[in-house]
C-alpha cells in the first residue's frame, strides 16, 4: 500500500505510503509487480452496475465496476471468496493462482471473485479522477460497493443461502476485510498486513526498515544519504547527483525538490523490505539480501547509486524524479487508468489525505533516510492537490468511526509479519478478537500469507497457513 506513488505496493509501491512518483506504474499492495507476471489469460472481466453515492438516496447516478470470477472449483452451497480490491487495478492473476485463495477454493469447492475498488483501475465514476469524482472515493463507499456486489453474485451464480461469504484483503484492502464484519454481510474474513489504526505521521515505518535491513546495511544507506544531503547544497553537487542517479530533469534547489529526489531514493529500499521474500515473479531478487549485497561500508554513496540504477534497470524505469513541479504534475493528472499508468497514485494520495495519513516521514537517527522526507512535505501535497488543510481531523474521524485496534470480530484472521513495516499499525494481539485468530510471523513481510505457498516458505508462514486451514475447516 504505499503512499509512495509509486508503492508498492501496495510497491511497485515502495516506501509504502506517501512517497514519490517514480516515473513508473502505481500498484496496489496486493498486486505489486503484477506486470512482471505472465499476462496471457482467458479470464475476461465482468462488469456490473454500481451506485455512485450509497449515502444519498436522491442521487441515482451509476457507474460500471469490474470483477473477475473463477468458477473452476465451485459447487453449489460452497463458499464465496471475495478478494477485495485495494489501491490498484484488478487483474486476472488475482483469480488464477497468485493467491492462496485458489487453494482454499479448491479444498472447499468455493467460488472466487476479485473485486476492483472504485477509482482504481477502470472502475472510475464520472469517467475521470477529477475532484468532483474523487468526492465519492472513500472506504465507506467501498464497503457499500461490496454489499451491491454480493447481491449481483448471488443472482448471477445462483449462490445458495447455505454458502458462506469470505472477504479477503491485504494492506488497505485488509482494513476493508476487517471492517466488513460490522458494515456488510460477511461470514468470515482474512485481514492481512492491515494498518487498521490510521496515523498522520508514520515514522515507525522507517525504523522498521532499518531494523529489517540490519545495522551494517542500514548504516551504509544512512551514510549515503548524509553524503547526498551535503552534495545537494551546491549546484555542482546537484549536477553530479542528477547524472549519477539518472534523474529525469536536473535536481531542483528548493526543499520540495530535495524532498522529492530523496524520497525517490528511499522508495526502492522500502519496497525491498516491505515485500522481502514474497512469492512473486521476482522471488527474492529485490529483497533485503539484494539491497544489502550492494551496500559496501567503504563507499556508501557509490553503493546507493549502483543499487538505484540496478533497480531502475530491473523495473525498466528510465529515470528518477528530481523536481517537485514534475512530481506534482503527475499527481494532478485526472486521466484514469490505463491511459494514465500512475492514475492509482492520485486516488491513493486522495485517500491518505481524506482518511488515513500513513505518511512515512524520516525522523531521527534510528532510520536510514533523509530528514527531507518530512511530514510538512506530505501535508503540503494534500493542500496543493485537493485543498485539504486538516489531515489530522480526517484521520481522527477514521479512527473514531472504525475503532482503531478495538475491532470486534469473531471469525476474522489477522496476520502480520515482523519484517513488514506496516505491522506497527496493525492488530498484533487479541483484545476483542480471539487470540487464536491473530498471527504474528517472524521473518515475513507484507501480505505474505495471502500468496500461493511454496516449499521454501519460512516455518512461521507455513504454520500460519496450517492454522488458517484448521480455522476454515472449523468455520465452514
Amino acid at each position: 500500500m504505499k503512499t509512495t506513488i509509486l508503492s508498492l505496493l501496495l510497491l511497485g509501491f515502495a516506501c509504502v505510503n506517501a512517497g514519490v512518483l517514480l516515473k513508473t506504474k502505481h500498484y496496489g499492495s496486493m498486486n505489486h509487480r503484477d506486470d512482471l507476471l505472465p499476462q496471457a489469460s482467458n479470464n475476461e472481466p465482468l462488469w456490473f452496475t454500481q451506485k455512485l453515492d450509497h449515502f444519498n438516496p436522491a442521487d441515482d447516478r451509476q457507474f460500471k465496476q469490474k470483477i473477475y470470477v473463477n468458477e473452476t472449483y465451485y459447487k453449489r452451497d460452497g463458499p464465496v471468496f471475495v478478494i477485495l480490491g485495494g489501491e490498484g487495478p484488478a487483474a486476472p492473476s488475482g483469480i488464477e493462482g497468485r493467491f492462496i485463495v485458489n487453494n482454499y477454493a479448491q479444498t472447499f469447492n468455493g467460488l472466487i471473485v476479485s473485486f476492483e475498488h472504485r477509482h482504481y483501475g477502470e472502475s472510475v465514476p464520472l469517467g475521470s479522477l477529477s475532484k468532483e469524482s474523487l468526492k465519492y472515493l472513500s472506504s465507506q463507499q467501498a464497503l457499500a460497493d461490496y454489499a451491491v456486489l454480493r447481491d449481483f453474485i448471488k443472482s448471477k451464480y445462483d449462490v445458495s443461502l447455505k454458502s458462506k461469504w469470505i472477504a479477503v484483503g491485504g494492506s488497505y484492502s485488509g482494513n476493508l476485510a476487517a471492517w466488513c464484519v460490522n458494515f456488510t454481510h460477511v461470514n468470515l474474513t482474512f485481514s492481512t498486513s492491515a494498518p487498521v489504526k490510521a496515523s498522520v505521521a508514520f515514522p515507525e515505518y522507517m525504523s522498521v526498515v532499518q531494523n529489517s535491513l540490519g545495522e551494517e546495511c542500514a548504516g551504509v544507506v544512512r551514510k549515503a544519504n548524509d553524503e547526498i544531503e551535503n552534495l545537494l547544497k551546491t549546484a555542482d553537487g546537484r549536477a553530479r547527483l542528477s547524472k549519477e542517479f539518472s534523474v529525469c530533469n536536473p535536481i531542483g534547489h528548493t526543499d520540495d525538490d530535495l524532498s522529492t529526489f530523496l524520497s525517490g531514493l528511499a522508495d526502492p529500499i522500502c519496497g525491498a523490505v516491505q515485500y522481502n521474500l514474497d512469492n512473486n515473479s521476482l522471488g527474492n531478487k529485490l529483497g533485503i539480501k539484494e539491497v544489502c549485497s550492494f551496500m559496501k561500508p567503504e563507499e556508501p554513496l557509490r553503493s546507493l547509486i549502483n543499487f538505484t540504477n540496478h533497480y531502475n534497470k530491473v523495473f525498466e524505469r528510465e529515470c528518477s524524479e528530481g523536481t517537485y513541479e514534475n512530481y506534482i504534475k503527475q499527481l494532478q493528472d485526472e486521466t484514469p487508468y490505463p491511459k494514465n499508468q500512475n492514475a492509482a497514485g492520485r486516488s491513493w494520495m486522495y485517500q491518505t489525505c481524506m482518511e488515513f495519513g500513513y505518511y512515512q516521514n524520516a525522523v531521527g537517527r534510528d532510520q536510514p533516510f533523509s530528514k527531507y522526507i518530512s511530514l510538512p512535505w506530505f501535508l503540503n501535497q494534500c493542500e496543493q492537490l485537493f485543498g485539504v488543510k486538516n489531515v489530522q481531523a480526517n484521520v481522527d474521524w477514521t479512527n473514531q468511526y472504525y475503532g482503531q485496534l478495538d475491532i470486534k470480530a469473531t471469525n476474522t484472521i489477522f496476520a502480520n509479519g515482523n519484517i513488514d513495516p506496516w505491522h506497527k499499525l496493525g492488530l498484533l494481539k487479541g483484545g476483542y478478537v480471539d487470540a487464536n485468530n491473530v498471527f504474528f510471523m517472524n521473518g515475513t513481510a507484507h501480505c505474505a500469507d495471502l500468496y500461493a505457498p511454496r516449499d521454501t516458505d519460512l516455518e512461521s508462514l507455513k504454520n500460519t497457513r496450517a492454522r488458517t486451514l484448521e480455522l476454515l475447516e472449523k468455520w465452514l
